[in-house]
């Protein structure tokens, strides 16, 4: 037997084919229908599309949900350097003088402080004037008993006379004088004849002075003397 003479065998389409022919038949149909109905969301079913079917680089941001926008933002960078200084303005006007605030509560006293040591005793120049005799008194005449010249300063000054007149009931006086001012007088009158008692003159020279004078006198029909004259000046300017 020849192979011409063999029964022939059927073959059977393979799957690709079939599935080829199934999707051509698809195909065609398709476009027919597309022709008549528009495919909007309602003909997807949802989960079909996925990234493989979207084309690369064809989404803006805009077609992106807020989440997913959100998503593709970087974490923020590092501070830049500071710039360099602007120039300086130029100065605005002074402002309104606000209003005085009320004073506070006075603060406590402080502690007081340690006592500092005493300081050096300070000096003292006295001036002092006696004349070595006494001094007859020229009956109803002033009679210059002391006259002493001073530094120029103010003084407390210090005076004492003895005084003898030779009749009694009779006035004798002293007067103490700085330049043309007189400072202090007094006047004795003697009980008795041939008494004899002690004066005094004392002031503080109102200004500066340069000369201290004592001067007495006696009434007339009067013998009388001054003894024992003595004359301190104290500066105290």
């Amino acid at each position: 037997m020849t192979a011409s003479d063999q029964p022939r065998r059927r073959r059977l389409p393979k799957p690709a084919t079939v599935i080829a022919g199934v999707a051509l038949f698809a195909a065609i149909g398709g476009t027919a229908t597309a022709a008549t109905t528009l495919i909007d969301g309602k003909n997807i079913r949802a989960g079909t599309i996925t990234a493989k079917q979207v084309k690369n680089g064809s989404l803006g941001t805009a077609d992106l949900s807020r989440a997913a926008r959100a998503a593709l933002r970087g974490a923020r960078g590092a501070t830049g350097a500071q710039g360099a200084a602007g120039a300086t303005g130029a100065a605005g006007p002074q402002g309104a003088v606000g209003p005085q605030g009320t004073p506070g509560a006075q603060g406590p006293q402080g502690i007081v402080g340690p006592q500092g040591p005493a300081g050096a005793d300070g000096v003292i120049d006295p001036q002092s004037a006696a004349p070595a005799n006494s001094v007859n008194l020229t009956p109803d005449d002033d009679v210059l008993v002391i006259n002493k010249a001073v530094p120029s300063d103010t003084y407390a000054v210090f005076v004492k006379v003895n005084l003898f007149s030779n009749r009694g009931d009779r006035i004798l006086g002293c007067r103490l004088v700085s330049g043309a001012t007189e400072l202090d007088s007094v006047q004795w009158t003697s009980p008795a004849d041939n008494y004899r008692a002690p004066i005094s003159l004392q002031a503080v020279t109102p200004t500066a002075t340069t000369s201290l004078r004592v001067i007495c006198n006696a009434p007339a029909g009067v013998t009388g003397s001054a003894y024992d004259v003595k004359l301190t000046a104290l500066p105290v300017g």
